[in-house]
């Protein structure tokens, strides 16, 4: 049942890197991938993310779906972690909510859906969390602690490779691990002297992923590219929250109940794992990374004014506040097994509720970020046509956040249409593609309008007559 329902979520996902317009900051890499490198320097540029595009542009072309093909190859790697993170759980009932539960994200599906490196290092950074859970924590043996770390940060360093934002959850695995050596080192599993060099040397390959990522970060902070976040804790909480939900217009009472609910379930996870005294669990762990993250963001701030982060840099606490709550009515289950009828019907109606979420929200049209290039490829189309027809290469102004998904339709699909710029709308040019401002320029019609975005494609009035 699990494998199937997976397999069809696959086959939507990959449908919808096939079906959407490639968006802005997607058809940004596509010119790393031309061989333009001026965003090569800024945050837009996730390394292994544009390394993997220009490998399948190689091999299959510049479509839609050939550049987006290493997310959604990513997401085979994401749902194979979560299938076997769902086999360390025994109870049938749990199991099943376990593997619904980390996948039924409609944001966190956009981006294995698109050609950024979130997707990509959500695929490593799940499989980190395989091998850190596999053995609950209680590796009986040094083998099997360096093992699972050494699978952990390979996972975690490409993690990192594909989007720096992973950098926060790769120092808090890392203290983990060291933690569980330590305890090792305490039951006297580990007692000769070439398991502590073995140990040593693990720890010390392990840095080169932080060092590394840290200097790019220095980079990035130093030609300001690390202005994008949010001023402060909270407003970095509503944001998210925001996009978790998704779907447009939801009562505002909402978000604010999610935030409470959130904050209340830590507050009864750490209270429950500090009277029940379980330090060495799978909820124990996967709580202590959130709060290593969360301590982290804070100090950041702190002492180097990084901004908080936005929802998609935010993106790892997905799937780890998904593990914190299906570990949590395991633990509930193991613990309070006296309201095990209400435990299980209460992760009911959670399941539930995460299913009718993520119904309503399917689609094959748009993203949540990135919602305003949703009807891009349609107007590129429209005008190709009318420049089929042309003798001479037509002209097109634009809002500056619509200019890269224009360029990119023009350069691959070869219209006969001159490249935008960011230079804002003008007159002068045939075609007008921007946001409907409630005035008509004199001497054009709308030839396509989207009420949904609010955006417009105006042409010359004569394109219109003609149509």
């Amino acid at each position: 049942m699990i494998v199937t329902g997976y397999t069809i979520l696959f086959a939507y996902v990959a449908i919808r890197a096939v079906k959407l317009s490639l968006v802005h900051d997607e058809c940004l890499s596509h010119t790393m991938v031309l061989g333009i490198d001026y965003w090569r320097s800024t945050a837009n540029h996730h390394v292994l993310n544009t390394f993997m595009m220009e490998v399948s542009a190689q091999i299959f072309g510049q479509s839609e779906w050939a550049l987006r093909l290493p997310n959604v190859l990513s997401f085979l790697l994401y749902l194979l972690s979560c299938f076997l993170i769902t086999r360390l759980i025994k109870h049938p009932k749990l199991q099943l909510f376990c593997a619904g539960f980390l996948v039924l994200h409609p944001f966190m599906l956009d981006f294995f859906s698109l050609a950024r490196g979130y997707g990509i290092s959500l695929g490593f950074m799940s499989m980190s969390l395989y091998f850190l859970l596999r053995r609950s924590i209680k590796p009986e043996t040094f083998g099997e602690w360096i093992t699972d770390y050494a699978w952990a940060i390979v996972m975690g360093a490409l993690a990192i490779l594909a989007n720096l934002a992973m950098i926060n959850y790769f120092i808090a695995m890392i203290g983990v691990f060291a933690l569980t050596y330590l305890r090792l080192v305490q039951k006297k599993a580990i007692r000769k002297v070439w398991m502590h060099l073995a140990a040593l040397v693990t720890f010390s390959f392990s840095f080169i992923p932080i060092i590394l990522g840290g200097d790019r970060l220095l980079h990035l902070s130093r030609e300001d590219e690390l202005y994008i976040g949010e001023p402060n804790l909270l407003s970095s909480i509503q944001s998210f929250t925001d996009s978790i939900l998704y779907v447009f217009n939801v009562p505002s009472w909402i978000p604010y109940v999610l935030q409470a609910t959130v904050l209340i379930l830590f507050a009864l996870i750490t209270i429950s794992l500090l009277y029940k005294r379980v330090f060495s669990s799978r909820l124990a762990t996967t709580t202590l990374v959130v709060y290593l993250i969360a301590i982290g963001l804070i100090l950041e701030n702190l002492i180097f004014s990084v901004n908080f982060p936005t929802p998609r840099t935010a993106l790892p606490f997905i799937p780890l506040l998904s593990l914190c709550i299906i570990f949590f009515f395991e633990h509930l289950i193991l613990y309070y097994e006296k309201r095990k009828t209400l435990i299980l019907r209460l992760m009911t109606i959670v399941g539930a509720s995460i299913m009718i979420h993520f119904v309503c929200s399917l689609n094959l049209s748009h993203t949540k970020t990135w919602h305003y290039d949703k009807y891009t490829k349609e107007v590129m189309s429209r005008i190709g046509q009318i420049a089929g027809q042309s003798s001479r290469p037509l002209t097109i102004s634009n809002y500056w956040t619509l200019e890269p998904s224009i360029n990119y339709y023009i350069i691959t699909r070869e219209l006969n249409v001159q490249l935008a710029d960011r230079g804002g709308t003008r007159t002068s040019t045939d075609f007008i593609y921007d946001y409907d401002w409630g005035q008509l320029p004199k001497g054009f019609l709308p030839l396509l309008t989207f009420k949904d975005t609010g955006t417009r494609l105006l042409a010359k009035s004569h394109f219109v007559q003609n149509q």
